[in-house]
């Protein structure tokens, strides 16, 4: 039981075709540890504009596989939006790193990859 993730919306548009799921699946897998050390390094570095695009560019994967903490990126993207440097998002940053994390280790042992 996925508990860290939510395939639902993955299922959904997949209609049963169990080779797309894979697909979808590994390209998350490829591409989403990249996205989160380049978020977190954007944030480490107080890069406003880049921490709100990759923010803004991990929204629909992280909605589509259910990952938890999605506010937690949202707050992200925000305080990258809106140039909030009297903000500290450090322990938002890292309950959505550890989400991501969480849940990429979890998807790799229910799909053996």
């Amino acid at each position: 039981m996925a508990s860290n993730y939510n395939l639902e919306k993955v299922n959904a548009i997949a209609d049963g075709d169990q080779d797309f799921i894979l697909v979808l699946v590994q390209t998350l897998l490829d591409e989403l540890p990249e996205d989160a050390k380049m978020l977190q390094q954007a944030v480490t570095s107080n890069n406003f504009e880049q921490t709100y695009q990759i923010a803004h560019k991990l929204k629909p994967t992280i909605a589509l596989f259910g990952i938890k903490h999605y506010s937690s990126l949202i707050e992200i993207q925000d305080w990258g939006k809106l140039t909030q440097k009297d903000k500290v998002i450090t322990s938002q940053l890292e309950v959505f790193i550890n989400s991501v994390n969480k849940a990429l280790q979890e998807i790799k042992t229910n799909f053996n990859l």
